[in-house]
Protein backbone atom coordinates (compact mmCIF):
# COMPACT_ATOMS: atom_id res chain seq x y z
CA UNK A 1 0.00 0.00 0.00
CA UNK A 2 1.89 3.73 -1.20
CA UNK A 3 0.63 6.02 1.60
CA UNK A 4 1.10 9.89 0.25
CA UNK A 5 2.63 11.98 3.46
CA UNK A 6 0.86 15.55 2.96
CA UNK A 7 2.16 18.66 5.27
CA UNK A 8 0.87 21.86 4.91
CA UNK A 9 3.58 24.79 5.54
CA UNK A 10 3.56 28.34 6.05
CA UNK A 11 7.07 29.61 7.17
CA UNK A 12 8.48 28.07 10.34
CA UNK A 13 11.23 26.59 7.68
CA UNK A 14 13.16 25.31 10.60
CA UNK A 15 10.03 23.25 12.06
CA UNK A 16 9.74 21.59 8.59
CA UNK A 17 13.15 21.04 8.37
CA UNK A 18 13.04 19.14 11.50
CA UNK A 19 9.82 17.25 10.56
CA UNK A 20 11.32 15.75 7.18
CA UNK A 21 14.46 14.70 9.04
CA UNK A 22 12.17 13.24 11.15
CA UNK A 23 10.66 11.08 8.39
CA UNK A 24 13.59 10.13 6.68
CA UNK A 25 15.03 9.06 9.99
CA UNK A 26 12.47 7.05 11.59
CA UNK A 27 9.93 6.04 8.75
CA UNK A 28 11.01 2.21 8.00
CA UNK A 29 7.54 1.91 5.49
CA UNK A 30 9.17 0.86 2.23
CA UNK A 31 5.99 2.52 -0.45
CA UNK A 32 5.93 6.12 0.52
CA UNK A 33 6.34 9.53 -0.75
CA UNK A 34 5.74 13.49 0.11
CA UNK A 35 3.79 15.81 -0.84
CA UNK A 36 3.88 19.31 0.69
CA UNK A 37 1.03 22.54 0.43
CA UNK A 38 3.00 25.84 0.77
CA UNK A 39 0.47 28.50 1.93
CA UNK A 40 2.58 31.66 0.72
CA UNK A 41 5.74 31.08 3.04
CA UNK A 42 8.47 34.31 2.69
CA UNK A 43 11.26 32.30 4.81
CA UNK A 44 13.03 29.77 2.31
CA UNK A 45 10.63 27.49 2.86
CA UNK A 46 10.12 28.15 -1.37
CA UNK A 47 13.83 27.21 -1.95
CA UNK A 48 14.41 24.37 0.58
CA UNK A 49 11.14 22.43 -0.53
CA UNK A 50 12.72 23.11 -4.40
CA UNK A 51 16.18 21.96 -3.16
CA UNK A 52 14.96 19.03 -1.97
CA UNK A 53 13.22 17.77 -5.12
CA UNK A 54 16.47 17.92 -6.54
CA UNK A 55 17.54 15.36 -4.32
CA UNK A 56 14.28 13.31 -3.91
CA UNK A 57 11.10 13.71 -6.20
CA UNK A 58 8.52 14.91 -4.12
CA UNK A 59 4.96 17.16 -5.09
CA UNK A 60 4.90 20.63 -4.53
CA UNK A 61 1.40 22.96 -4.48
CA UNK A 62 2.24 26.28 -3.69
CA UNK A 63 -0.92 29.03 -2.78
CA UNK A 64 0.52 32.71 -3.56
CA UNK A 65 -1.18 33.52 0.19
CA UNK A 66 -2.13 31.47 2.93
CA UNK A 67 -5.02 29.28 2.08
CA UNK A 68 -5.88 28.04 5.39
CA UNK A 69 -5.19 24.71 6.88
CA UNK A 70 -8.67 23.58 5.44
CA UNK A 71 -8.22 24.26 1.76
CA UNK A 72 -4.88 22.89 2.42
CA UNK A 73 -5.98 19.50 3.79
CA UNK A 74 -8.66 19.67 0.41
CA UNK A 75 -5.61 20.47 -1.43
CA UNK A 76 -4.01 17.10 -0.46
CA UNK A 77 -7.07 15.36 -0.62
CA UNK A 78 -7.04 15.62 -4.48
CA UNK A 79 -3.52 15.55 -5.23
CA UNK A 80 -2.17 13.00 -3.69
CA UNK A 81 -1.00 9.90 -4.87
CA UNK A 82 -1.43 5.97 -3.68
CA UNK A 83 -4.06 4.45 -1.38
CA UNK A 84 -4.09 6.42 1.44
CA UNK A 85 -2.37 10.00 3.14
CA UNK A 86 -1.53 11.31 5.87
CA UNK A 87 -2.52 14.90 6.57
CA UNK A 88 0.41 15.77 9.05
CA UNK A 89 1.54 19.28 10.52
CA UNK A 90 4.96 20.57 9.97
CA UNK A 91 5.47 21.22 13.91
CA UNK A 92 5.40 17.32 14.45
CA UNK A 93 8.64 15.02 14.81
CA UNK A 94 7.89 11.21 14.00
CA UNK A 95 8.88 8.64 15.64
CA UNK A 96 10.75 5.13 15.02
CA UNK A 97 7.34 2.74 12.74
CA UNK A 98 4.79 5.48 13.44
CA UNK A 99 3.61 5.31 9.43
CA UNK A 100 3.78 0.86 9.69
CA UNK A 101 1.75 1.27 13.44
CA UNK A 102 -0.96 3.87 11.86
CA UNK A 103 -1.24 1.66 8.66
CA UNK A 104 -1.68 -1.70 10.17
CA UNK A 105 -4.86 -0.67 11.24
CA UNK A 106 -6.44 1.13 8.01
CA UNK A 107 -8.49 -2.12 7.18
CA UNK A 108 -12.41 -2.79 6.42
CA UNK A 109 -14.42 0.46 7.08
CA UNK A 110 -11.75 2.23 8.99
CA UNK A 111 -11.37 5.65 7.21
CA UNK A 112 -9.14 7.86 9.45
CA UNK A 113 -6.79 7.12 11.89
CA UNK A 114 -5.16 8.76 14.38
CA UNK A 115 -2.55 8.57 17.42
CA UNK A 116 -1.16 9.98 20.77
CA UNK A 117 -0.08 13.87 20.23
CA UNK A 118 2.56 14.81 23.14
CA UNK A 119 4.94 17.44 24.49
CA UNK A 120 8.57 17.71 23.28
CA UNK A 121 9.01 16.74 27.26
CA UNK A 122 6.89 13.49 26.39
CA UNK A 123 3.56 14.95 28.67
CA UNK A 124 0.17 13.55 26.80
CA UNK A 125 -1.61 16.85 24.83
CA UNK A 126 -4.34 14.82 23.11
CA UNK A 127 -5.45 11.65 22.70
CA UNK A 128 -8.92 9.75 21.52
CA UNK A 129 -12.59 11.24 22.15
CA UNK A 130 -15.82 10.46 22.12
CA UNK A 131 -18.99 12.18 22.03
CA UNK A 132 -20.99 11.11 24.99
CA UNK A 133 -24.17 12.87 25.98
CA UNK A 134 -23.38 15.92 23.86
CA UNK A 135 -19.74 16.22 26.07
CA UNK A 136 -16.72 15.56 24.20
CA UNK A 137 -14.62 12.45 26.38
CA UNK A 138 -10.78 12.33 26.19
CA UNK A 139 -9.66 9.48 27.31
CA UNK A 140 -5.79 7.24 26.26
CA UNK A 141 -6.83 4.61 25.77
CA UNK A 142 -4.20 1.34 26.22
CA UNK A 143 -5.13 -0.38 22.89
CA UNK A 144 -6.02 0.88 19.35
CA UNK A 145 -9.79 1.61 19.76
CA UNK A 146 -12.61 3.37 17.55
CA UNK A 147 -13.66 6.74 18.92
CA UNK A 148 -15.37 9.58 17.33
CA UNK A 149 -12.77 12.22 17.81
CA UNK A 150 -8.61 12.01 16.95
CA UNK A 151 -6.20 15.03 16.64
CA UNK A 152 -5.98 16.38 12.88
CA UNK A 153 -2.30 16.91 13.31
CA UNK A 154 -1.69 13.18 12.32
CA UNK A 155 -4.42 11.45 10.39
CA UNK A 156 -4.18 8.51 8.08
CA UNK A 157 -6.97 8.81 5.74
CA UNK A 158 -7.53 6.40 3.24
CA UNK A 159 -8.61 6.23 -0.50
CA UNK A 160 -11.93 5.09 -0.13
CA UNK A 161 -13.10 7.83 1.71
CA UNK A 162 -10.61 10.52 -0.05
CA UNK A 163 -12.50 9.68 -3.04
CA UNK A 164 -16.58 9.83 -1.28
CA UNK A 165 -16.44 13.26 -2.18
CA UNK A 166 -16.08 14.01 1.91
CA UNK A 167 -14.17 17.35 2.04
CA UNK A 168 -12.76 19.60 4.88
CA UNK A 169 -15.24 22.19 5.40
CA UNK A 170 -13.39 25.72 4.81
CA UNK A 171 -15.81 27.88 6.25
CA UNK A 172 -13.77 27.67 9.71
CA UNK A 173 -11.58 29.89 7.56
CA UNK A 174 -7.30 29.23 8.75
CA UNK A 175 -8.19 26.50 10.57
CA UNK A 176 -9.16 24.71 14.11
CA UNK A 177 -11.86 22.29 14.60
CA UNK A 178 -12.16 21.63 10.80
CA UNK A 179 -10.62 17.62 11.49
CA UNK A 180 -13.81 17.18 14.26
CA UNK A 181 -16.41 17.96 11.66
CA UNK A 182 -14.55 15.61 9.15
CA UNK A 183 -14.17 12.84 11.33
CA UNK A 184 -18.11 13.24 12.73
CA UNK A 185 -18.80 13.73 8.92
CA UNK A 186 -16.76 10.83 7.81
CA UNK A 187 -18.78 8.81 10.66
CA UNK A 188 -22.14 9.50 8.50
CA UNK A 189 -20.73 8.24 5.56
CA UNK A 190 -20.25 4.35 7.37
CA UNK A 191 -16.39 5.01 8.30
CA UNK A 192 -14.84 4.75 11.68
CA UNK A 193 -12.04 6.36 13.01
CA UNK A 194 -9.12 4.58 14.79
CA UNK A 195 -6.85 6.01 17.86
CA UNK A 196 -3.71 4.24 18.06
CA UNK A 197 -2.23 5.07 21.77
CA UNK A 198 1.17 2.86 20.93
CA UNK A 199 2.25 5.88 18.06
CA UNK A 200 3.21 8.76 19.97
CA UNK A 201 4.12 11.88 17.70
CA UNK A 202 5.41 15.02 19.28
CA UNK A 203 3.50 18.08 18.77
CA UNK A 204 5.41 21.35 19.16
CA UNK A 205 2.00 22.76 19.22
CA UNK A 206 1.28 26.24 16.56
CA UNK A 207 3.78 26.14 13.88
CA UNK A 208 1.79 27.70 11.52
CA UNK A 209 -1.39 28.76 13.24
CA UNK A 210 1.36 31.13 15.80
CA UNK A 211 1.57 33.72 12.49
CA UNK A 212 -1.82 33.99 13.21
CA UNK A 213 -2.81 37.43 14.72
CA UNK A 214 -4.64 36.15 17.13
CA UNK A 215 -5.23 32.54 17.52
CA UNK A 216 -7.17 32.93 20.94
CA UNK A 217 -10.21 34.89 19.10
CA UNK A 218 -10.00 32.07 15.85
CA UNK A 219 -10.15 29.14 18.19
CA UNK A 220 -13.24 30.37 20.21
CA UNK A 221 -15.10 31.35 16.93
CA UNK A 222 -14.68 27.83 15.54
CA UNK A 223 -15.09 26.46 18.74
CA UNK A 224 -18.47 28.15 18.93
CA UNK A 225 -19.18 27.01 15.44
CA UNK A 226 -18.65 23.84 15.85
CA UNK A 227 -20.40 23.65 19.19
CA UNK A 228 -23.61 24.84 17.76
CA UNK A 229 -23.49 22.78 14.49
CA UNK A 230 -23.26 19.21 16.51
CA UNK A 231 -25.19 20.55 19.77
CA UNK A 232 -22.18 19.90 21.61
CA UNK A 233 -23.05 20.88 25.56
CA UNK A 234 -18.86 21.41 26.15
CA UNK A 235 -19.28 25.10 28.21
CA UNK A 236 -17.47 27.49 25.78
CA UNK A 237 -13.78 27.23 26.68
CA UNK A 238 -12.91 30.01 29.58
CA UNK A 239 -10.34 32.32 28.43
CA UNK A 240 -6.97 30.90 28.46
CA UNK A 241 -4.43 33.12 30.30
CA UNK A 242 -0.84 32.99 28.94
CA UNK A 243 1.92 33.52 31.16
CA UNK A 244 4.67 35.00 29.42
CA UNK A 245 8.07 34.58 31.87
CA UNK A 246 11.46 36.10 30.80
CA UNK A 247 14.08 33.36 33.43
CA UNK A 248 17.80 33.72 33.58
CA UNK A 249 19.87 32.20 35.85
CA UNK A 250 17.60 32.00 39.03
CA UNK A 251 16.21 28.23 38.77
CA UNK A 252 14.96 28.67 42.24
CA UNK A 253 12.95 31.27 41.75
CA UNK A 254 11.68 30.18 38.91
CA UNK A 255 10.35 26.61 40.93
CA UNK A 256 8.22 28.88 43.32
CA UNK A 257 6.52 30.71 40.16
CA UNK A 258 6.27 26.71 38.76
CA UNK A 259 4.53 26.00 42.06
CA UNK A 260 2.27 29.21 42.41
CA UNK A 261 0.97 28.29 39.28
CA UNK A 262 0.19 24.81 39.85
CA UNK A 263 -1.70 25.88 43.21
CA UNK A 264 -4.32 28.28 40.79
CA UNK A 265 -7.57 27.72 41.69
CA UNK A 266 -8.18 28.21 37.95
CA UNK A 267 -6.22 25.80 35.92
CA UNK A 268 -7.25 27.41 32.25
CA UNK A 269 -3.75 28.91 31.89
CA UNK A 270 -0.40 27.97 29.91
CA UNK A 271 2.84 28.95 30.70
CA UNK A 272 5.97 29.79 28.35
CA UNK A 273 8.91 29.99 29.51
CA UNK A 274 11.38 32.74 27.45
CA UNK A 275 15.36 31.75 27.90
CA UNK A 276 17.45 35.18 28.16
CA UNK A 277 20.73 33.92 27.58
CA UNK A 278 20.13 30.77 31.08
CA UNK A 279 23.38 29.62 31.72
CA UNK A 280 22.17 27.83 35.18
CA UNK A 281 20.34 24.74 33.89
CA UNK A 282 17.47 27.39 34.50
CA UNK A 283 15.45 26.03 30.83
CA UNK A 284 16.41 23.23 30.18
CA UNK A 285 14.94 19.44 31.37
CA UNK A 286 16.23 19.94 35.10
CA UNK A 287 15.93 17.07 36.71
CA UNK A 288 14.81 19.65 39.56
CA UNK A 289 11.88 20.77 37.62
CA UNK A 290 9.23 18.07 37.29
CA UNK A 291 7.21 20.81 36.22
CA UNK A 292 8.45 20.93 32.80
CA UNK A 293 7.03 17.40 32.45
CA UNK A 294 3.91 19.35 32.56
CA UNK A 295 1.77 19.61 29.12
CA UNK A 296 0.87 23.25 30.12
CA UNK A 297 4.28 24.60 30.77
CA UNK A 298 5.53 25.23 27.58
CA UNK A 299 9.12 26.08 26.68
CA UNK A 300 9.77 27.23 23.00
CA UNK A 301 13.13 24.87 21.75
CA UNK A 302 14.48 28.14 20.24
CA UNK A 303 16.54 30.22 23.15
CA UNK A 304 16.91 34.05 23.29
CA UNK A 305 19.96 35.69 24.23
CA UNK A 306 18.94 38.88 25.00
CA UNK A 307 21.17 39.96 28.07
CA UNK A 308 20.92 43.62 28.93
CA UNK A 309 17.02 44.08 28.28
CA UNK A 310 15.88 43.35 31.76
CA UNK A 311 13.68 40.24 30.62
CA UNK A 312 11.74 42.95 27.92
CA UNK A 313 13.28 41.18 24.47
CA UNK A 314 11.92 37.41 25.71
CA UNK A 315 8.55 38.88 26.07
CA UNK A 316 8.26 40.86 22.98
CA UNK A 317 9.46 37.05 21.52
CA UNK A 318 6.72 34.83 23.58
CA UNK A 319 3.99 36.56 22.37
CA UNK A 320 3.81 34.36 19.14
CA UNK A 321 3.61 31.39 20.94
CA UNK A 322 0.74 32.57 23.41
CA UNK A 323 -2.52 31.17 22.71
CA UNK A 324 -4.34 32.98 25.08
CA UNK A 325 -7.28 35.50 25.46
CA UNK A 326 -4.99 37.31 28.11
CA UNK A 327 -1.46 37.77 28.87
CA UNK A 328 0.81 37.87 31.74
CA UNK A 329 4.56 38.80 31.22
CA UNK A 330 6.18 37.85 34.33
CA UNK A 331 10.08 37.46 35.42
CA UNK A 332 10.92 33.95 37.19
CA UNK A 333 10.66 35.65 40.41
CA UNK A 334 6.87 36.58 40.52
CA UNK A 335 5.08 34.36 42.83
CA UNK A 336 1.14 34.69 42.11
CA UNK A 337 -1.60 33.94 45.53
CA UNK A 338 -3.55 30.65 44.80
CA UNK A 339 -6.59 32.98 43.52
CA UNK A 340 -4.79 34.97 41.15
CA UNK A 341 -5.94 33.45 38.06
CA UNK A 342 -9.81 33.13 39.45
CA UNK A 343 -10.04 36.09 41.06
CA UNK A 344 -8.81 38.61 37.78
CA UNK A 345 -11.03 36.42 34.85
CA UNK A 346 -13.81 37.11 37.67
CA UNK A 347 -13.30 40.97 37.95
CA UNK A 348 -12.67 40.90 33.98
CA UNK A 349 -15.70 39.02 33.32
CA UNK A 350 -17.46 41.84 35.25
CA UNK A 351 -15.86 44.44 33.78
CA UNK A 352 -15.22 43.91 30.60
CA UNK A 353 -12.18 45.29 30.57
CA UNK A 354 -9.12 44.90 28.73
CA UNK A 355 -6.60 45.40 31.49
CA UNK A 356 -7.39 44.26 35.35
CA UNK A 357 -4.39 44.71 37.42
CA UNK A 358 -4.40 44.08 41.05
CA UNK A 359 -1.73 45.17 44.31
CA UNK A 360 1.75 43.33 44.90
CA UNK A 361 4.09 42.89 47.73
CA UNK A 362 7.62 43.05 47.51
CA UNK A 363 9.50 40.74 49.62
CA UNK A 364 13.30 41.83 50.88
CA UNK A 365 15.36 39.23 51.52
CA UNK A 366 17.72 41.40 53.80
CA UNK A 367 14.81 42.04 55.85
CA UNK A 368 12.64 39.49 55.81
CA UNK A 369 9.46 41.02 55.68
CA UNK A 370 6.60 41.57 52.86
CA UNK A 371 6.45 45.05 52.38
CA UNK A 372 2.33 46.28 50.53
CA UNK A 373 2.50 48.49 47.79
CA UNK A 374 -0.51 50.19 47.66
CA UNK A 375 -0.75 52.78 44.50
CA UNK A 376 -3.93 54.03 44.06
CA UNK A 377 -3.15 57.57 44.28
CA UNK A 378 -1.15 57.06 40.84
CA UNK A 379 -2.35 56.51 37.36
CA UNK A 380 -2.90 53.47 36.26
CA UNK A 381 0.47 53.43 34.47
CA UNK A 382 1.72 53.97 37.72
CA UNK A 383 0.36 51.07 39.51
CA UNK A 384 1.92 48.80 37.03
CA UNK A 385 5.11 46.27 37.63
CA UNK A 386 5.78 43.04 35.76
CA UNK A 387 3.39 40.19 36.81
CA UNK A 388 0.56 42.28 38.70
CA UNK A 389 -1.81 42.55 35.41
CA UNK A 390 -3.54 40.51 33.24
CA UNK A 391 -3.83 42.52 29.13
CA UNK A 392 -6.11 41.23 26.62
CA UNK A 393 -3.93 40.45 23.87
CA UNK A 394 -5.69 41.57 21.11
CA UNK A 395 -5.53 45.16 22.66
CA UNK A 396 -1.43 45.26 22.05
CA UNK A 397 -1.74 44.98 18.47
CA UNK A 398 1.87 45.92 17.23
CA UNK A 399 3.22 47.59 20.90
CA UNK A 400 6.43 45.58 21.97
CA UNK A 401 8.75 46.23 25.09
CA UNK A 402 11.34 46.81 22.48
CA UNK A 403 9.83 50.37 21.98
CA UNK A 404 11.63 50.79 25.78
CA UNK A 405 14.68 49.68 25.31
CA UNK A 406 16.04 53.23 25.92
CA UNK A 407 18.87 53.10 29.30
CA UNK A 408 16.48 55.84 31.05
CA UNK A 409 13.13 53.71 30.39
CA UNK A 410 14.25 49.99 30.28
CA UNK A 411 13.42 49.71 34.12
CA UNK A 412 9.95 51.17 33.98
CA UNK A 413 9.03 49.45 30.74
CA UNK A 414 5.57 47.57 31.94
CA UNK A 415 4.37 51.23 33.13
CA UNK A 416 5.64 52.84 29.45
CA UNK A 417 4.22 50.13 27.81
CA UNK A 418 0.57 50.13 29.76
CA UNK A 419 0.96 53.69 29.65
CA UNK A 420 0.92 53.96 25.64
CA UNK A 421 -2.03 51.22 25.83
CA UNK A 422 -4.28 53.72 28.36
CA UNK A 423 -4.05 56.69 26.07
CA UNK A 424 -5.68 54.24 22.97
CA UNK A 425 -8.67 53.96 25.29
CA UNK A 426 -8.05 50.65 26.85
CA UNK A 427 -10.57 49.71 29.62
CA UNK A 428 -8.69 49.33 32.75
CA UNK A 429 -10.17 48.07 36.34
CA UNK A 430 -8.07 47.00 39.63
CA UNK A 431 -9.21 43.69 41.42
CA UNK A 432 -9.24 43.36 45.13
CA UNK A 433 -8.63 40.87 47.23
CA UNK A 434 -5.54 38.99 44.76
CA UNK A 435 -2.07 39.83 45.16
CA UNK A 436 1.11 39.70 43.48
CA UNK A 437 4.46 38.98 45.02
CA UNK A 438 7.84 40.07 43.66
CA UNK A 439 10.80 38.82 44.86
Amino acid sequence: MHITIGIPVLNKLELTKQCVDSIFKNTNYNTYSLLFIDNGSIDGTKEYLQALNAIIPIQIITNEINAGFPRACNQILSGFKGDAVVILNNDTIVPTGWLSGLAEQLTGNVGIVGCKMISKTGAMVHAGANIVNSKIQHMDYPSATTVDLINGACMLISRKLADSGLTFDESYGLGYFEEFTYEIEAKKLGFHTVYVPTVSITHLMNGTSSMIADISILFKKNWLDFCKRYGIDNEQPKALISFIVAAYNRPEHLKLLYQSLMLQTDSNWECIVMDEGDNESTIPNDPRFSYHKFDRIIIPSNGFNHRGSLGLAPKDAGLQYAKGEFIVFANEDNYFTPVFVELMKKEQDGSKADLVYCDFLIYSPGVGIHTPIHLDAYPVHGRITIGNYILRKSVIGDLRFAKFFDKDQIGIADGLFIEELVKKGIQHKKCGGVLMVQN
